[in-house]
């Protein structure tokens, strides 16, 4: 998802080195910089998740029986995490996202899912006839909390 979001974001930059009027100069690099912003968060975002995941494999055996920190939060097999998507569309093509594990404790989850169903609301809907049904699906989920799963249904 993170690569489509960057090819758009140089797509209305293009566009704007190309365009005729400079309104549309000014609307297709507002549009790019707002695409390069959502790659860079979609990007944090998965370095983020794929650092949780190998401490999380490295950890295993601690969590399961007493509890270990990462980032100076406490995880015991009791710890409830969120996961949110996001979707984006152009064309005939439509992506979902899920996000990083959010801590439902510590993280303030709610701006959370709200920046991944922003994200959905800007960009999901322009592929069909996917997007539309994808974007729907996304936010429903994301208004009933996102996913919700314990650490130790993580580690299995």
């Amino acid at each position: 998802m993170e690569v489509l979001t960057l090819v758009y974001a140089v797509c209305f930059f293009g566009a704007a080195i190309f365009g005729v009027s400079p309104a549309d100069l000014v609307f297709q690099l507002v549009i790019g910089m707002i695409l390069l912003g959502v790659y860079l968060v979609l990007r944090h975002d998965r370095r983020e998740q794929e650092k949780f995941r190998m401490w999380l494999d490295a950890n295993r055996l601690q969590i399961l029986s007493d509890r270990a920190f990462y980032n100076h939060i406490e995880i015991d097999r009791h710890t409830k995490f969120v996961q949110f998507d996001a979707a984006v569309s152009f064309g005939i093509f439509s992506t979902r996202r899920t996000s990083r594990l959010f801590v439902r404790e510590v993280h303030f989850t709610l701006l959370q899912g709200m920046l991944f169903s922003l994200i959905t609301l800007l960009f999901g809907w322009w592929a069909l006839p996917v997007g539309p049904f994808r974007s729907i699906s996304v936010l429903w989920r994301n208004v009933r909390g996102g996913h919700k799963i314990t650490a130790q249904e993580l580690i299995g």
